[in-house]
Parts: structure tokens; C-alpha cells; sequence
């Protein structure tokens, strides 16, 4: 078969359109303005989702194939091309036949015949929904990018190296107080901005990570000046992004992060951790801290003098339980424990420190924890070794003087009841001989009394100094049954009044009948001449405490002297009047606040008086 030079040229266009359809996907079509026919190639009928054969495509059909909203487009389109013959192309979007969305780019170019007029439309269609989705995901990463930049706390640079351009964000300007800086200028305008020698460092760090191509990261801290004259200090970080094919950089890109805040906590942090280390230093106390594995992670220096100078380099990380006796040993590992265990430990130890020496300390260990939840024990061991042999000397002296009491209390009664006895046998003797004038009797009655006082005053000494010395067993005491025992040595003139059921206290019962007795009788005893007794008792719950109340109609205390009448051998007036060694209300203030409470009288001359004390509850056991 022979072919015209008009169908080889039509042949070998179709054999080209063929091929650009195989290779690159874009699909051709023809629209026959005198027939009213449009032709698909193969790629066309694919994009469109149809198979060749069974659809027949006809010019309104292939219109209605593009969005509702894109038809006016495509036929305003077409219609432009036969009225002017001028060419057309658009990328518009199309909804296949399975219902596909599509973006498809299509370009048409008149056909004319020998009289010039416009007999055909020929184009080429392509699928470009790929395309177009990569670009607005392009432009969506672009606008993520940018209002990140503008929300940013960060000020954001792009410098392109050869062209001495860069790109400054605003937020490096709002930074140091400028607001409508230039975004885009020469890199050396920045310079005022930066400390001379900052600015020269980062250039000196800059040139480095050129040099490495990049391997050697580009990070400076740089002070800047703000515009009110402030000083700014911002973290400058950056990256190389592209480089030539010499393998110099053209274009690096970073961020200007305002680090002011954590400059001054920084500073501040860096204060407290030197006067911190400053209060360890000079403490003249133990300060060390153990791991939970006991071995000292820090330590002051007064704690390493305790070791060999060779040894203090090695202290920190180890247990240094081996420098220790089995017994020391197991006593700083008992304490550790309790301390883990409950938060506190608590003890005083002698101990025969590596050094040689051999002291008492008071050491108390407190568990905490770190910002990981890792748990350590500081210890605080405070040097008693004085404190201990004075408290160990005075305890050696409190016996003695102990002893020395109860010696003296036998020898010194002993005379007293022989002076007594033989004044009175010597009374009865003189009454048998011969009459004994009045002025005989009251020498012979002042020796009497005075030896019966001498007595009664070594007894209640005897008994305020057993206070502190009693070690029974404390139990639960009724006070009803304490109240009924005192009554019955009580005057029968005398009244008591108290409501049932009485407190029950946890108390040395001896003490309690001694602290009631004593109140209660100096309620009796303080009267004016010719007056009966009235007391009442009342008490109140406080706490871990009842508070007690006896009040009395006696002839009450100045207030001057309320607080003077609880030190001993206080007497408030004359042996004649009202007898006593002055020793009673101190037993009772010693035997209040042996258990933790107060004592203390609310009075008013002729009026009566009313003594206030504490004592724990049956339940503070």
C-alpha cells in the first residue's frame, strides 16, 4: 500500500500521539465540528473510567463528566476556540464514571481546511489529580510552615549565602522590643545588634560547621541589646540546607530562641547550689547523703576529716562500711533501713572513725527523693561528744547528791526526833518536879515545832526530788478514786463538789493523789479565820489533754505573786499563820509538766483562788 505525503504525515502524528500516550499517560481526542463526532484515544476512555466499545462518547456527555461547577468552563472554553480559533487549555476537575474525583489538565488547538475555516478541535487530556495533590499538600506544608514561624516563640532566619540576603521573622525583632522591622536584609546589618565579642565566637563556630559540611552542628549563645537597653540572651542554632556543586554552602536556615528566663533561673539555681555549698562547707556538723545501695553520694568536708587524708579522695561512691567495726556496721545499716523505710532515724552513736578518733555524735537521717523517684538519706550528725560526758558527769553527780540525800535525810531526822522527844519527856519531867512558868512552856513549845518542821521541810524536799526519779510504769488512773482517797483526810467543815463520771488520766497514780492532795489541802488550809471550806472541781477535754480546774474560797493571791508561789521554799506568809515548807505547789508543777501539761492559778485577794493544770487523756499511751 502506497500512502499520500498528507497520510504519512497523518500517520506518523498518530504513531507519535500513540507513543506519548504509552510513555507519558496523556491521552488525545479530536472534536469533528461537521459531523458533531468527538474521538477518545485509549488513555482518555481510562481517566474517564469507561471501556472503549461500550461507551460511545458523545459532546454533551463528555461535558457532563466535569464537575457541575467547572461545565461552564469547559463548553465557554470550547466555544472561545471555534469563534477565534485560538487555542484553549485548563485543568479542572472531573467526576469519573465510578464517581471518582479527578484533576485533569486538558489543551485544545484548532483544525482548519484548505479554506481556512475551522473544521475540528484537537487536544491531548492528562491526569493530573497526583500533581495537583502533592502541590497543596505543598501549600499546605507551606502555611503549616509559616504559621508556625509566626506563632513560634522562635525567631526564624533564612540566609542566602551568595546573594548576602537573609529572612528575619518577626519574632526575633519582637524579641528585642522592635515591632515592623525589615524581614529581608544583608546579614551584616545584624551586627549592632550582638556583643562584639559574642557575634565574633559564632562567627569562629560558623565557619566550623561550613568547613565540616555540617557535621560539626552550628550552636552559640549570644547577648543581644534590646531596645530599651536591656540585655537579651538568645540561643542562634542553624543548619546548612544547600550547597553548590563546588560543595560550598549557598543557603543555611535556624532559629534565634530567647533563653532570658532560663539565664536568670540558671543564675538564680547557680546562687543557691554555691550558698548551698556554702552552708555545707562551713557547717560544723556531719552533712552527707547515701543511695539507697548506702553508699555516700555527697559529702562535706567536715565529713571527710573523719577519714585517712589518702582516703578522702575515694570516699564518695563507696559504702565505706568496710572502715567500720561489725557492731558500727550493723548500726549505720539499721538506721538507714528505718530511715528508707519511714522517712526518718534517729540515734546517738560512739563511734571509732578511721581517723582514729573516737566520738558521740547525734545523727539523724531524713529520706527523699530525686526528679526520677530515686530515693537517698541525708544525714546530719551533730558532735555530742562533750554534750554526753557533762550529761554522763551530771548523772554520776545526781547520784551522789542522791545518795548524799537520802544519807542526810536519815542523819538529820534522826537528831530532830531525838530533840523533839526529849523536849517533850523533858516537859513531863519539869511538870512532876516543880511548876513550869508560861514563858518555860513556850521555849519548850518552839523547840517542839521547830524540830516538827525541820521534819516535815526534809520530807517534802525528800519527795520533790523523787519526782523526776520515779521510773514506774504509768497506767490508767481513775481520778474519782484519787478524790474519794483525799477526802477522807480532809475537816469535816469542809465541802467538795465535782460531778460524775471523773476523767480517766494515763499518769503514776502515787503522783496524781499527790498533785490533788496538795491543792486540794491548800484550798482547805488558805482560809480566812472562821470559814468553812468550799471547793469544786471541773475539768474539760483539750486534745490529748483533760484540763482540770479546783477552784476554792480561800484568801486568794495577788496577782504579782501567781507565779512566784510555784517556785520552791515560796512561802507567802508567816509560819504562825498558815504553816507549810513552801515546797507543795512545786511538787505539783513538777509533776504537771513531767507529763507534758501546764499548771497556773487565776486569783483575787478575798475572793478565792482557782488553780488550772493538765494532764494526758487514758488514750495518749
Amino acid at each position: 500500500m502506497t500512502y499520500t505525503s498528507r497520510q504519512k504525515a497523518a500517520l506518523d502524528h498518530s504513531q507519535f500521539l500513540e507513543l506519548v500516550e504509552t510513555v507519558a499517560g496523556i491521552g488525545y481526542w479530536r472534536l469533528d465540528l461537521v459531523n458533531k463526532h468527538i474521538f477518545w484515544s485509549d488513555e482518555v476512555y481510562k481517566i474517564h473510567d469507561v471501556t472503549p466499545g461500550q461507551y460511545k462518547p458523545g459532546v454533551t456527555d463528555s461535558i457532563n463528566f466535569y464537575h457541575k461547577d467547572d461545565r461552564a468552563k469547559v463548553q465557554s472554553a470550547v466555544d472561545h476556540t471555534i469563534e477565534t480559533k485560538e487555542p484553549f487549555e485548563f485543568e479542572l476537575r472531573l467526576i469519573t464514571a465510578c464517581g471518582k474525583q479527578k484533576h485533569v489538565f486538558s489543551k485544545g488547538v484548532a483544525e482548519t481546511d484548505d479554506n481556512g475555516q475551522i473544521v475540528s478541535i484537537f487536544g491531548i487530556f492528562q491526569d493530573i489529580t497526583e500533581r495537583v495533590q502533592r502541590e497543596r499538600t505543598h501549600l499546605l506544608e507551606q502555611q503549616i510552615h509559616r504559621n508556625f514561624i509566626e506563632q513560634s516563640h522562635d525567631g526564624f532566619w533564612d540566609w542566602y549565602i551568595n546573594e548576602s540576603y537573609i529572612y528575619i521573622s518577626p519574632r526575633f525583632w519582637n524579641m528585642l522590643g522592635y515591632d515592623g522591622k525589615k524581614n529581608g536584609l544583608n546579614p551584616a546589618e545584624i551586627i549592632p545588634y550582638a556583643f562584639n565579642e559574642d557575634y565574633s565566637e559564632a562567627r569562629n563556630r560558623l565557619i566550623k560547621h561550613f568547613r565540616s559540611n555540617g557535621e560539626v552542628p552550628f550552636a552559640h549563645e549570644l547577648r543581644l541589646y534590646h531596645k530599651d537597653g536591656s540585655i537579651v540572651h538568645a540561643l542562634c542554632r542553624g543548619t546548612v540546607v544547600e550547597w553548590d556543586e563546588n560543595g560550598r554552602a549557598t543557603r543555611m536556615v535556624g532559629t534565634h530562641t530567647d533563653i532570658t528566663t532560663q539565664k536568670k533561673l540558671q543564675r538564680h539555681l547557680q546562687d543557691a547550689l554555691g550558698f548551698q555549698q556554702l552552708i555545707m562547707d562551713n557547717n560544723p556538723n556531719l552533712i552527707f547523703v547515701k543511695d539507697n545501695q548506702h553508699r555516700i553520694v555527697q559529702a562535706n568536708p567536715q565529713f571527710l576529716s573523719l577519714y585517712a587524708e589518702d582516703k578522702r579522695d575515694s570516699i564518695i561512691g563507696t559504702t565505706t562500711l568496710g572502715q567500720y567495726s561489725e557492731h558500727e556496721k550493723a548500726t549505720f545499716m539499721r538506721m538507714d533501713k528505718e530511715a528508707l523505710e519511714t522517712g526518718y532515724s534517729q540515734s546517738i552513736q560512739t563511734i571509732n572513725f578511721p581517723n582514729g578518733k573516737c566520738l558521740t555524735y547525734d545523727i539523724q537521717k531524713t529520706r527523699f527523693s530525686d526528679a526520677r523517684g530515686d530515693m537517698f538519706i541525708l544525714a546530719i550528725g551533730q558532735n555530742v561528744t562533750q554534750r554526753e560526758a557533762l550529761i554522763d558527769k551530771l548523772s554520776d553527780s545526781n547520784e551522789q547528791l542522791e545518795r548524799f540525800a537520802h544519807i542526810c535525810s536519815h542523819d538529820l531526822h534522826e537528831p530532830l526526833r531525838m530533840v523533839k522527844s526529849f523536849t517533850e519527856m523533858l516537859e513531863m519531867h519539869l511538870s512532876e518536879v516543880t511548876s513550869v512558868d508560861e514563858k518555860a512552856k513556850r521555849y519548850m513549845d518552839f523547840i517542839t515545832n521547830g524540830a516538827k518542821r525541820g521534819q516535815q521541810l526534809i520530807t517534802d524536799v525528800l519527795a520533790y526530788s523523787k519526782i523526776s526519779k520515779d521510773v514506774r510504769a504509768l497506767e490508767e488512773v481513775n481520778i474519782c478514786e484519787i478524790i474519794s482517797d483525799v477526802k477522807q483526810d480532809l475537816p469535816a467543815s469542809a465541802c467538795l463538789n465535782y460531778e460524775m463520771p471523773t476523767p480517766i488520766v494515763h499518769a503514776n497514780h502515787t503522783q496524781i493523789y499527790q498533785l490533788f492532795q496538795n491543792l486540794i489541802s491548800n484550798g482547805v488550809k488558805y482560809q480566812p479565820a472562821g470559814q468553812d471550806a468550799k471547793l469544786s472541781i471541773t475539768w474539760k477535754e483539750q486534745d490529748e489533754f483533760w484540763q482540770f480546774c479546783i477552784a476554792d474560797n480561800g484568801i486568794g493571791v495577788e496577782p504579782c505573786h501567781q507565779e512566784k508561789i510555784f517556785e520552791v521554799f515560796t512561802r507567802l506568809h508567816r509560819y504562825q499563820a498558815y504553816p507549810g515548807t513552801g515546797v507543795g505547789l512545786s511538787i505539783c508543777k513538777n509533776i504537771v509538766e513531767r507529763y507534758g501539761g501546764s499548771i497556773w492559778m487565776d486569783s483575787k485577794p478575798e475572793h478565792g483562788s482557782k488553780f488550772y493544770f493538765q494532764l494526758p487523756r487514758a488514750s495518749a499511751k
